[in-house]
This record gives C-alpha cells, structure tokens and sequence, in this order.
C-alpha cells in the first residue's frame, strides 16, 4: 500500500507563478535522512540548507540546533541574535534551542531567509512533542469555549491567534463547519496534519482550507496554493450576533473575513439607528450590514476599490433583506470628492489596509494614516460619531489618537471640527496577546464624538 501524501506540503521547485518570487533553483540538494531528535520538517527536492553562522559548538548539542547569543522573551527572534546553527538545516525545520548559557531553551521553527528567522514555540527546558502540541490547542479551544463561551454568539471566531496562543506564524479562523488557515512560515505545513484533527474533534468542523501569506512566500521562497482538507461547501455562511454573512475562504482577502473587528462592527450599531453612516474600505460590508441591518441606519453607503469584495457585500446585504448603497472607488479619490460636494455623514468608520507593512515604510504610512483621516473626519457631520481604525501592528494606540488630533488641527480640511475622544478599543477576546509579544494586538479603533 503506498503511503498517503501529506496535502499541506508546499510546491516543489519549479516556475513560479508572474508576481511570486522563483523557487530555489535545481543544484541544491536533499538530505539522505532526517536528523533525529525532533520531529522534523518535511523534506523535499530543491530544498536549500541553512548556511548560517558556523562555530565550534558544546557537545551535548542536539541536532538540529540554534545557538542563541542573546535570550529575550519574545518568541520572534531576529537573525542577529543567532550565534550559530547546526549544518544542514532544512528551511522550516524544527530545532531545539539553546540559549547563550548553552542551556536548552526549547523548540522553534527555523526560517533563515525571514528577519525573523527563528520562532520559539516551546520556551521550558524541553524538546517539542506532539503532545505538548495537543496540550496547547487545547488550552486554546478551551478559552474561546469554556470562557469566552464565543460559540453561544457567533460561529465566526479567531481558534489560533499565533504569538498569542503561542503558536507563532499561525493564524486559524473558524467560519461555521470550515477551518480557514493563513501561515506565515514554512515550517506549519508540516504541522498543520497533527493540528487540523484535533481542531476538528472539538470543534466539529468538517473542512479546513490553509493558504501561506504572500509576502511569506516571497522572503522564504517557496510556493503553495489554497489547500483544501475535506470538502468544502459551496457556500460558507456566518452569523454573528444576528447578522449574517457569506465568507469567501479560498479567494479572500487573508482568512477571508475580519473577525477581528467583531466587537467593534456590534458597539457600533448603538450609535446608528436613523442616522446616515460612510463605511470607508467596507471590504465584503461589515460595517455596513450592520449598521443597516442590526443598528437600524437610514442610509448607508459602503466604498472598496474591490470589485469582488463588493461583489460579497451586496450578498451580505441581500441576506439580512438590508438596502445598502454601494460604490467601487479609492478611498481618497472618493472621500475627496464627498468633501467638495460638501456631503456630511453622522457617522464615519475608516477601517483601511494596513499602511506600515514594516518599519522601514512607518514614515510613509503614517502620513496615509494622517491624509486618510483628515479627509474622513471632514465628512462627519457636528453631533456625529469618528470611528477610525488601524490594523498596522507598528502604529500604537497614542500614534492613531495623535493622527485623530493633527487631523482635528488640520482647519482647511476639517472645518473646524473637534474631537472628543469616547474609548478605544481593539480586536476580540479571542484575538488574545501574550505580555512577551504585544505587537500581536495589533488592531486599534479610536472612537470620537465630533462637536
């Protein structure tokens, strides 16, 4: 009987597709055996060895291994705190970890290429095991469950928040009987066999469909297409807190659909009932539905460059029987307009793309950030409700309140408006951070009453 095939193994080398970055090239070869120890990565043809920092080594070293020269307790390591590695490691490779007092710190996931080459998974003493594994999906599963009890709400909700379930370089959503999965690093897909049952088990999800974020693909080199593990509904419908909408697992943008913003898109239909409502960057309408849909809005318009998202919003519409007025344009080019027509909204919500992909663009994205909200905060009429939000993990709470406050001072632009600042908030409970790794709550709104 031939052995099953593992369906999350990325693609060997090969063209790649126009836009992606070319796989390793044919002159690199496998390795004879697995290095014992751990359990390993998969192996495939065209795979690279790690040609890292090489130095004389303490004996009791266990292959494959990464030589820490500084310990800090984010689970993110950078290349330049790496002393030395082991010969041969494999690309997304399982390794155990030793700190700069050659004392073993754990197991990670190596990822040469990535500015974040090493992700730390177990942080005790002790070699990484399918068991402790389980042990930490299930303490997962059993705060969404057990004490978010998020499944009496919604069936759309995060299951693995990566850092913050300590499960770096995973994200895993569920929507309704299907497992949306987004990796971050190559080293998951040999993991993702062990993770899905379980995820399933408890769950009762019958689905999961994985794709590995582009940008990922590109620094780490390899290539992978959705991949779908059982079959996947010709539909996938969601219902949170009585709205309902239909997700696209396979095309959409990361998992889909934001859940992350869950919270926020319920606050806000307390604020909507008779009054007009601007969602800016509406993606698939989630604002937007509801507001019409739940919070009883009067008019409300939802805009996206995205012909498919809108596409899927006008679907998410026509399932709660709502009217809402949709319009494909840019967001700026949109907004600017608005403003010359001198057209006011009671309330506003920009929920861009992320403007900071890294640090090296936070300059740049901070002033997108600003010229986003000058020009949406002109739009809310006095009396009205400001709601803007930032998904850029690199922009901090005080940044937006600082952007809300140069955009308030902004007087060509804003008429003169004033803000007065109501609450922050950010992502779901069940997108938790751990205090080692705060960057992971990365979502901030910034909600304003405009006088």
């Amino acid at each position: 009987m031939k052995p099953k095939k593992n369906p999350w193994k990325s693609k060997p080398e090969g063209d790649a597709p126009r836009g992606e970055t070319p796989q390793r090239s044919s002159n690199y070869s496998a390795p004879k055996s697995r290095p014992k120890g751990l359990v390993a990565s998969h192996f495939q043809r065209g795979t690279k060895f790690d040609k890292g920092p090489r130095s004389s080594a303490p004996s009791h070293f266990e292959s494959p291994w990464v030589w820490l020269s500084l310990d800090q307790p984010n689970p993110l390591i950078w290349r330049k705190t790496i002393k030395a590695t082991s010969d041969r490691i494999v690309p997304g490779e399982l390794v155990h970890v030793y700190g700069p007092d050659s004392n073993l710190i754990g197991s990670g996931l190596y990822a040469p290429r990535s500015q974040h080459c090493l992700r730390i998974l177990r942080r005790d003493g002790e070699p990484f095991s399918k068991n402790w594994m389980r042990g930490r999906l299930t303490e997962a599963l059993d705060y969404r469950l057990n004490t978010l009890k998020i499944d009496e709400t919604t069936n759309a909700y995060r299951v693995l928040h990566a850092e913050g379930d300590e499960f770096p370089g995973l994200m895993i959503d569920r929507f309704n009987e299907v497992l949306s999965i987004e990796i971050f690093t190559e080293g998951w897909l040999s993991l993702l066999p062990e993770i899905i049952p379980v995820l399933h088990n408890r769950l009762g999800t019958t689905c999961a469909v994985a794709r590995a974020d582009v940008k990922a693909m590109q620094v780490e080199h390899f290539r992978m297409d959705a991949k779908i593990s059982g079959t996947l509904p010709n539909k996938v419908t969601v219902e949170e807190n009585g709205v309902k909408y239909r997700v696209d697992v396979k095309g959409g943008h990361k998992t889909g659909f934001f859940c992350d913003q869950r919270d926020n898109r319920l606050e806000l239909t307390k604020f909507t009932e008779g009054r007009s409502v601007l969602d800016v960057c509406t993606y698939t309408g989630g604002f937007a539905v509801a507001a019409k849909a739940k919070g009883g809005a009067k008019e409300v318009i939802g805009i996206d460059l995205d012909e498919k998202a809108l596409s899927m919003a006008k679907t998410n519409a026509g399932l709660n029987q709502t009217n809402v007025s949709w319009v494909r344009a840019e967001a700026f080019a949109y907004m600017r307009q608005m403003q010359e027509n001198k057209k006011t909204f009671d309330v506003v919500v920009l929920d861009p793309p992320k403007f900071i992909p890294d640090r090296k663009g936070y300059d740049e994205g901070r002033r997108k950030y600003l010229d986003f909200n000058k020009l949406g905060l002109s739009l809310v009429k006095p009396g009205g409700l400001f709601v803007t939000c930032s998904c850029s993990g690199l922009l901090s709470s005080q940044d937006l309140i600082e952007i809300a406050q140069s955009a308030e001072r902004s007087a060509s632009n804003t008429g003169n408006r004033r803000l007065r600042l109501m609450k922050m908030t950010g992502a779901g409970a069940d997108h938790p951070a751990r205090m080692n790794c705060l960057e992971s709550s990365y979502l901030k709104a910034a909600w304003f009453h405009v006088t």
